[in-house]
């Protein structure tokens, strides 16, 4: 194997470091080389990369999903809920939007 191979993209590795992904993927940790940078000789070989066609490969490769944008929860509403008191508007949101009304309620 060569001293180097010259990476055509960016590729990651995992957060364990056991296997080498693209950009994009989910699991993409730590940047392995940017488009042109270079990997050793001893890193490509313990991953099991090599260029083919100009195109760097690699033995353990798992292909980069796009990645969804997903919401981790519900966006908690911050308008008036006419259940809520404007004391209790206030105590949660000091700074609200419709801080000022619920001042002027109490009041």
């Amino acid at each position: 194997m060569s001293n180097q191979i010259t990476c055509d993209r960016r590729l990651y590795v995992t957060a364990d470091k056991s296997r080498v992904v693209e950009a994009g993927d989910s699991e993409a940790a730590f940047l392995l080389a940017a488009a042109g940078g270079t990997v050793p000789g001893s890193i490509a070989e313990a991953y099991g990369l090599s260029v083919q066609a100009g195109r760097v490969t690699y033995a353990n490769c798992k292909r980069a999903d796009p990645v969804e944008d997903k919401m981790r929860g519900a966006a908690e509403d911050k308008a008036w809920d006419r259940r809520r008191s404007p004391a209790e508007y206030l105590r949660r949101y000091p700074n609200g939007p419709r801080a000022a009304l619920a001042r002027r309620l109490i009041e």
